[in-house]
């Protein structure tokens, strides 16, 4: 507070494994809150494999919200038709997307390496990445407090 020589608070820090989806988007709106945040990925860089992600309902409003709508649009997988085949691989039905996935309004899907990449490259100036780690332990501030105040 000014005038009472009493200096700031620090930012509150926060470490999250996994760079994946959730991490990078928790990261996100905890940096956005006001935290410092460190996601530490036990794969030596960004993973970029995956199958396709839904985003229907409430993940609409919150990838808007975080501004990555547009981007999310244009990796759009923008499956046309489902088809069932039978054991052999022939067709034997084919369905409109919106009936065989089931979406409604804006729902749409992603794949989910393009995902990953859209959430990191939205978070990757604000928060710290570390690739090809994991965590170990975890000390808290009283521990290391504690441990620093007995060595002396």
């Amino acid at each position: 507070m000014p005038g009472t020589g009493s200096s700031p608070r620090p930012a509150p820090t926060v470490l999250i494994s996994g760079a994946s989806i959730a991490g990078p988007a928790l990261a996100y709106w905890l940096h956005r809150h006001g935290f410092v945040v460190t996601v530490v990925e036990r794969a030596p860089e960004l993973r970029t494999g995956g199958y396709k992600v839904d985003i229907r309902g409430a993940a609409i409003e919150a990838v808007e919200r975080m501004g990555i709508l547009e981007d999310i649009q244009r990796a759009s997988t923008d499956m046309q038709t489902g088809a069932y085949v039978n054991g052999a691989g022939k067709r034997i039905a084919t369905l409109p997307a919106d009936i065989f996935g089931a979406r409604l309004g804006r729902d749409d899907e992603i794949m989910r390496g393009d995902l990953a990449r859209i959430l990191y490259d939205r978070t990757r100036t604000d928060v710290e990445y570390v690739f090809g780690d994991s965590i170990a332990s975890l000390t808290t501030v009283d521990e290391a407090s504690r441990a620093s105040r007995a060595s002396r």
